[in-house]
């Protein structure tokens, strides 16, 4: 009885989603300019290589992702019309 209470216990904390909420969250913000002209690219597809994670820019040329946790990734912008 003792046994299959720790089992329970060990299932209980690996599936309890507290464990994920401990994990600290950042938010990944920034926007994206043309090149030569400096000015705002509007649609342009952010994406966080590895995840699910992205976003498009808005007319203003800035993007949020949210819930990404702490680490190092490789972002990249893509937009037709672009190399």
């Amino acid at each position: 009885m003792l046994k299959q209470v720790y089992i329970v216990s060990i299932i209980f904390l690996i599936l309890h989603p507290g464990a994920v909420y401990g994990q600290s969250t950042v938010k990944l913000y920034g926007t994206v300019l043309d090149e030569q002209t400096g000015l705002p690219v509007d649609g342009a597809n952010i994406t966080v290589a590895g995840t699910g994670y992205g976003a498009s820019t808005d007319p203003s040329g800035h993007f949020e992702i949210e819930n990404l946790l702490e680490g190092v990734y490789t972002i990249t912008a893509t937009h037709i019309g672009y190399h």
